[in-house]
This record gives C-alpha cells, structure tokens and sequence, in this order.
C-alpha cells in the first residue's frame, strides 16, 4: 500500500469497505444499478472487488459474475449489514491499524552528557548532607 492509499484508509472513509471484506454486502451505483457479493479486496483508493457478484442493471436484468470490480468514483451507497456494529468496527480497525512510530533515540552530545553529569553530582551532594 503507497503513503497516499495509508493515508486515505486513516483519513477517509475508505476503511469502512476494509471492514466489510469477506461480508456479503450489496452496494448501490450511481447509473441506477446495484451489485451484491461477498467483498474479497478494497485498495486505499476504495476500489472494491467481489467475488461470486450479481449485478443488476437499470433495467433490472441480473447477471451473475463471478470476479467484478467496482470503482470508487461509481459507488452511491454501501449498505452495511445489520449483524455489524460499524462505530465499534472503526474504532477496532483504527487501533488495529495503528502503528505508531518509535520516538528516535538522538545520541547525546557533550554538553548534554556534562550536563547530565553534573545534575547527578548535585543531587549526591543533596543526599549527603541530609543523610
């Protein structure tokens, strides 16, 4: 997944159909069509593919495909079954996804160390008077 797909899944909602793969879902077209199927892949640009697909078009004929891929710029709706809770599924999704990034470790300089060192000296001298 390119930087712009990762930052479209976290910044939009391409990560709803991310939640929705393996799920039989039907999704509404804006020419008027639908297609129901099971979601077998989404890119970061919300392109969906499915698998065993049926498409119905304006006319209301069916087809039955077995590969068929939708792009994001035709989707109009996606109906999200009712066994999902899709504010907890984002939620999940999101902290599953996250990575966050390891703070780097700067090397200290000399200031820094001489710096350290005489905070530690400091603080002994402190104890030793009070003890």
């Amino acid at each position: 997944m390119s930087k712009k797909e990762f930052f479209n899944v976290f910044n939009s909602l391409v990560c709803v159909p991310k939640i929705l793969i393996n799920e039989n879902v039907l999704i509404y077209l804006r020419n008027e069509c639908w297609v129901a199927g099971k979601i077998t892949d989404v890119d970061g640009f919300m392109n969906i593919t499915f698998h065993d697909a049926v498409y119905c078009d304006q006319k209301g004929l069916t087809y039955r495909m077995e590969n068929f891929m939708v792009r994001f710029r035709q989707i109009l709706y996606i109906k999200i079954p009712d066994n999902i809770d899709i504010q907890e599924a984002i939620r999940e999704f999101m902290s599953r996804m996250h990575n966050p990034q390891k703070p780097q470790t700067k090397k200290r300089t000399f200031k820094s160390r001489r710096a350290i060192e005489k905070n530690q000296q400091t603080v002994a001298e402190i104890q030793n008077m009070n003890a």
